[in-house]
């Protein structure tokens, strides 16, 4: 006989954790020929989270993206959301003064692009007072740079994750 298991995670970053401990060699994410387990995944989100708060990044502060489909951005969203800030997703699609509009108006102080999109991703911020971080190792460093043993605030399903801008 089974035995009854009580729920005990509600939200995203809870199950990449629980998935984390107990199917750790299980693919999680599968890019070309790159593959994430749940326990990698879950550790990354980690420091990537340790790193933004060792950066200054307080809970409810605002990150801005620009990245397509790339595991890095899955990673990126996650450490996002494990430290409590809200990520702002903005489509490589719009014209960079479109895209200057939507990081002023979220009040984002940090924009994370991939290589891809850093030229798109300099002309969005020219002139405003954000940090910009779209270089690969650069982008890796910052996310290495997280105190291992840095504690982690508590996350609610009530935290606010993200901000969506739309067309319609």
């Amino acid at each position: 006989k089974g035995v009854m298991i009580e729920p005990v995670s509600t939200t995203l970053i809870e199950q990449v954790h629980l998935h984390g401990r107990f199917r750790p060699h299980d693919l999680a994410y599968v890019q070309g020929d790159r593959q994430i387990s749940w326990q990698q995944l879950s550790q990354r989100s980690d420091n990537i989270a340790r790193a933004l708060i060792a950066a200054g990044v307080k809970p409810g502060d605002r990150i801005a993206l620009i990245y397509g489909c790339e595991i890095e951005a899955f990673e990126l969203i996650l450490g996002i959301v494990r430290a409590r800030a809200i990520f702002v997703p903005l489509s490589p699609l719009l014209a960079p003064s479109t895209l200057s509009d939507l990081v002023k108006d979220a009040g984002a102080e940090l924009l994370f692009a991939s290589e891809r999109f850093m030229l798109l991703a300099q002309a969005a911020i020219d002139g405003i007072s954000v940090r910009l971080l779209s270089d690969a190792k650069e982008i890796e460093a910052f996310c290495e740079s997280g105190n291992s043993d840095g504690v982690l605030p508590g996350i609610s399903p009530t935290d606010i994750s993200n901000i969506i801008y739309s067309s319609g």
